[in-house]
């Protein structure tokens, strides 16, 4: 990992192009904090001096300093860093934002470039207008995190691919135009030619080095006020001048511009992060002097990748015929700003009317070692007819767990899910497989997603390998075998298991009460049979949380009110760990997950020894929003 420059502290050390952008950049006027300036830039910006007609930009790398907020974004973390490596290995030019917070100025949103950070964007003009001097236009490149788990790029340039369809970059032939390669939109920000040239070329790249690259999988960059939009011609009449300039030039052909949302795994330091530099590197060209990386060529007779540069002639002026060889797509072509790009778009992405009906999920849940000091919760679900969402995290009794978190295009085949190194297979009466090869973040705490930009500051990346079979014994009851390694740790399981369908939280309506929920405990019996036991927290539900620590159990205890006769028993539960989510709700309500491990005391007979068993938990409380 490469260190970012210290702050240019004097105009004569500033690109050439910044001096030229006119005055200093003054800090923003901001309420929550205050932002030491320097002659010339403020110390949350970093600029590069390039040869190349690249731009490399890193809008959210700043930190949040103060605690977290409702409604707060994350900052894209790791992303500053990256960006800089990437620029000086392109030898690219470069704004770099490694400090400024993007939720008290947004530099990926047109709005507040314009309205709060003028500066900003005449510093982003005017590189613009330096890379893409002479014959050559310029690319933009903005750096983003996405954070998902997996080892994967999402293109943004404005559309989409149809339902998300070919998310993992094809490594056979280009495709043949648009229409063949199912893409949607109305505002690309790339002329067709650099579609089909450069940013194939990226994902091609990165798909040689084991990493997924899609179009638009979640992050389209097709938002209006979306930084990148400033290259797509639609701000042409934009009543700010650097706005419209930077629009006249798209429409001109001088500059296309691509969002890149990367995975936590290729922003964190280590092997994949380089790949994925070393496969932009191959796809954009090495600069001179620095050797391209390893890895698969272009296919023979297939034009390489510019970079930057526009293919020899310029784009077809409006109503010429489509290039030789590529199909319209049938029925009416949107209106698009680049009126000399040469797209033929539709207006939607084909999306079904009426959505299709998708199966239930599934989710799993097992005590992993007969201690009770590791459990694994773990699950897929359909989030349409052709998406997903699949999950696998191990909570560990010592403070720490290890999460794969993504989301993704899938088949629509009932009881087959797969993401990049993840999958999840329904097999013959109830026997699920799941399988694993991919990395895995360990956050330290598990109050991580409370202020999930400070959990992630503090984690870290390791590899994970996992094969699982669940056989059923019962009703939703099983036994679940085989092994996980994740880092140096290796877990033999053979445990009890608890396997359900349907969506993995319960459902939040306007109807409910000020504070409802429930609890739910998963445990074995005495007699070692699997057992379920669920209290409504509302009205006179059995089970109850009594959150007061003592020595036995630090986090609190769920309590039996009084006995139940499917209880066997129990009567109590300390909790070892507890992992709280708050999410948003319909209709203004807020709902508090928490998951983890209990052990459980059961105490069947007066002249009998309570019996401890370690179990798993889940607790959801439904609250009004303020």
């Amino acid at each position: 990992m490469r260190d970012l420059p210290s702050m240019f502290s004097g105009g004569g050390d500033a690109p050439v192009w910044a001096l030229a952008a006119g005055s200093a950049v003054p800090a923003p006027e901001l309420a929550t904090s205050a932002l030491s300036v320097s002659a010339s830039f403020p110390d949350w910006l970093t600029l590069r001096e390039g040869k190349r007609p690249l731009v490399v930009v890193a809008p959210h790398g700043g930190r949040r300093r103060r605690d977290v907020r409702r409604g707060d974004s994350v900052n894209d973390l790791h992303t500053a860093e990256l960006a800089w490596e990437l620029a000086e290995r392109l030898d690219a030019h470069a704004i770099i934002n490694h400090g400024l917070d993007r939720n008290d100025v947004d530099l990926n949103r047109i709005s507040h470039l314009s309205e709060r950070v003028p500066q900003v964007l005449a510093l982003l003009r005017a590189a613009v207008e330096h890379a893409g001097g002479g014959d050559q236009a310029a690319l933009v490149l903005f750096v983003h995190g996405w954070n998902m788990v997996l080892p994967c790029c999402d293109i943004g340039i404005g559309l989409r691919r149809r339902d998300g369809a070919a998310a993992h970059a094809a490594l056979g032939a280009r495709p043949a135009g648009p229409a063949d390669a199912g893409l949607f939109g109305r505002f690309p920000t790339v002329r067709r030619d650099v579609y089909e040239t450069t940013v194939t070329g990226i994902e091609r790249s990165l798909a040689s080095r084991g990493i997924s690259a899609a179009i638009g999988r979640r992050y389209s960059a097709s938002g209006r006020d979306n930084a990148a939009q400033l290259f797509s011609g639609r701000h042409a009449e934009h009543a700010h001048d650097d706005v419209a300039a930077l629009a006249r030039l798209a429409l001109a052909g001088s500059v296309d511009a691509a969002q890149l949302e990367l995975g936590i795994a290729l922003r964190w330091p280590g092997a994949l992060r380089e790949a994925f530099i070393d496969g932009l590197v191959e796809a954009l060209g090495a600069p001179s002097g620095e050797a391209a990386p390893s890895g698969d060529a272009a296919p023979s007779g297939e034009a390489a990748p510019s970079g930057a540069a526009a293919p020899s002639g310029d784009a077809a002026p409006s109503g010429a015929a489509a290039p030789s060889g590529a199909a319209a797509p049938s029925g009416e072509a949107a209106r698009k700003p680049r009126l000399a790009n040469e797209w033929a778009l539709h207006r939607d992405d084909g999306r079904d009317a009426q959505p299709l009906p998708v199966e239930p999920g599934y989710t799993l849940q097992a005590v992993l070692d007969g201690r009770g000091e590791t459990a694994l919760f773990a699950g897929v679900e359909a989030t349409g007819p052709h998406s997903m969402a699949g999950r696998f995290c191990i909570v560990l009794a010592d403070g720490s767990m290890m999460l794969l978190v993504g989301e993704g295009p899938w088949n629509g085949e009932a009881g087959n899910y797969s993401l990049e190194g993840f999958g999840w297979t329904a097999g013959h009466a109830g026997v699920l497989d799941i399988e694993l090869e991919a990395p895995m973040i360990r956050y330290r705490r598990h109050d991580a997603y409370l202020d999930l930009e400070r959990g992630l500051a503090t984690s870290d990346l390791l590899d994970a390998r996992v094969r699982l079979r669940f056989e059923p014994e019962g009703d939703g009851v099983g036994r679940l075998r085989g092994e996980i390694y994740a880092g140096a740790r290796r877990i033999v399981v053979d445990a009890a298991a608890f396997v359900e369908r349907g969506g993995r939280r319960a459902s939040a309506t306007e109807s409910a009460p000020p504070h409802a929920g429930r609890i739910r405990v998963m445990v074995a019996a005495p007699s070692g049979a699997g057992m379920k036991l669920q209290s409504d927290l509302a009205g006179d539900g059995w089970l109850e949380i009594d959150d007061a620590p003592d020595a036995a159990a630090p986090l609190g205890r769920i309590r039996a009110r009084r006995e139940d006769p499917q209880s066997a028993g129990f009567f109590e539960a300390g909790i070892v760990a507890r992992v709280p989510v708050w999410r948003p709700g319909p209709g203004g309500l807020l709902t508090r997950s928490t998951f983890g491990i209990v052990r459980c005391r059961f105490k069947t007979e007066p002249d009998v020894p309570v019996r401890e068993t370690p179990g798993v938990f889940e607790l959801l409380e439904v609250f009004r929003g303020a």
